[in-house]
């Protein structure tokens, strides 16, 4: 028998703004616009890529299809969602060793004359676009898996930046066009009840009032 060793990390959030249930058609309406499509070597030159990607660990049996949609990512009670990230990246020392190449040929055509400032930073840009989209770029994922019917996303990650991606994600799939936000469970939010979740605790000083009634009496703070 083996002993695996690790850290695990998880974050909570609570679903807001739900007044009816979510079908299909509700959840994919703009879902279809952050999705990522099967990766190819040169597909982009942007230095960070991130969005919807077809959760293939949960079908292992089955080849990835051209064309998935959310309904792709219904699994036992809840919807699982894949995010990957591509990171490219050109070295500093590569970009001005092939920059100050093309900028000597070009002051050899115009006979010794230097090109200007706009030249240079047309130039600089168009390389630096060529060169990310010939690079390289390092892949990672993170998943969330959303209990649609609870009202409850659990992010498997506790990285800060994959909160933001994940949040940014969410909000223009979702939030906008369902009228969903997204608030993080922390001690003391995670005493509320459901009832109290589905109270429209929107108002901020509803939420601060419940708030200090949870918390003991010498650890209440002034939120104002």
């Amino acid at each position: 028998m083996s002993i695996h060793g690790g850290t695990f990390s998880l974050s909570r959030y609570r679903v807001l703004g739900r007044r009816r249930s979510l079908n299909f058609s509700d959840l994919g309406a703009n879902f279809k616009n952050r999705q990522l499509k099967p990766f190819r070597m040169h597909s982009s030159a942007k230095e960070l890529v991130f969005g919807w990607d077809f959760p293939h660990e949960i079908y292992e049996e089955v080849d990835r299809p051209k064309v998935w949609d959310i309904a792709d990512c219904r699994f036992d009670e809840g919807i699982w969602l894949k995010v990957r990230i591509e990171k490219r990246a050109v070295p500093k020392q590569l970009l001005s060793l092939m920059f100050q190449q093309k900028l000597q040929q070009e002051t050899q055509r115009r006979q010794g004359k230097a090109p200007g400032r706009n030249w240079r930073k047309s130039h600089l840009d168009a390389l630096k676009e060529e060169l990310l989209q010939q690079s390289l770029p390092s892949i990672s994922f993170f998943e969330a898996y959303w209990r649609d019917g609870r009202d409850e996303i659990s992010l498997f990650t506790g990285n800060k930046t994959h909160h933001g991606m994940f949040l940014d994600l969410f909000q223009e799939s979702f939030g906008k066009p369902l009228g969903l936000s997204l608030v993080p469970y922390r001690a003391p939010l995670m005493g509320f009840n459901k009832a109290e979740w589905h109270a429209d605790l929107i108002d901020e000083n509803q939420i601060l009032s419940e708030i200090d009634r949870l918390l003991p009496a010498e650890e209440e703070m002034a939120y104002h």
